[in-house]
Order: C-alpha cells, then sequence, then structure tokens
C-alpha cells in the first residue's frame, strides 16, 4: 500500500506483505490516506497531473516512477483492475512531450 508521510508520497511502500494479510498499521494509513482525498479537490488532483511539466528532471522521473508502481499495483487485481493511474501518465506523457529524454 502506498503511504504519505509528512505531506509526501512514499512509493516505496507499495506492495504486500509475505502473509498477505492486511495489517493495523497499513489500514490506519488507508484511511488516512483516503481522509487527506476527501480535502483534496478534481481540480487540485488534475492540477497536479496538468502542471507536472514545471518539475524538474529529477522530480518528472520520481514522480513518473511513483506513478507506474501504482499503475502496476491497481492492474494487479484480475477481476476489477483500475486504469486512474496508468491514464494519469499517459497525461502526464502528453503534457510533458517537449522535454528531452529522461527515462
Amino acid at each position: 500500500m502506498a503511504v504519505l508521510r509528512g505531506g509526501s508520497y512514499d512509493s516505496t511502500a507499495v506492495g504486500v506483505n509475505t502473509t498477505g494479510l492486511v495489517t493495523p498499521e497499513q489500514i490506519s494509513s488507508f484511511i488516512s490516506n483516503l481522509n487527506l482525498l476527501d480535502q483534496i479537490g478534481n481540480f487540485e488532483l488534475n492540477y497536479i497531473f496538468a502542471h507536472s511539466q514545471r518539475l524538474n528532471g529529477d522530480a518528472i522521473v520520481a514522480f513518473v516512477r511513483a506513478l507506474c508502481k501504482v499503475s502496476m499495483v491497481e492492474l494487479q487485481f484480475p477481476t476489477d483492475p483500475r486504469i486512474f493511474s496508468l491514464t494519469k501518465i499517459v497525461e502526464i506523457a502528453h503534457y510533458n512531450m517537449n522535454r528531452i529524454r529522461l527515462v
């Protein structure tokens, strides 16, 4: 599960533990993330992606890598795969088409 720590996204926590069970810490983190998402509107969320061309080279690479990790987790559910992050990767590619190749 992805974690939000101190206002920044921690993509290293994406994944499942070895037992496959959800821990109380993961549930607490998930609830915290949902509460944070309730405070962010669609405009603010879309603003992040639409203005990603303002990120420097290192930041855009980190942003896309984190989004790819989340997208891979979303696509792992065979009965109900989500494509939100995958769609956002396409949008970021469109917004950043004028950049030099970094990845």
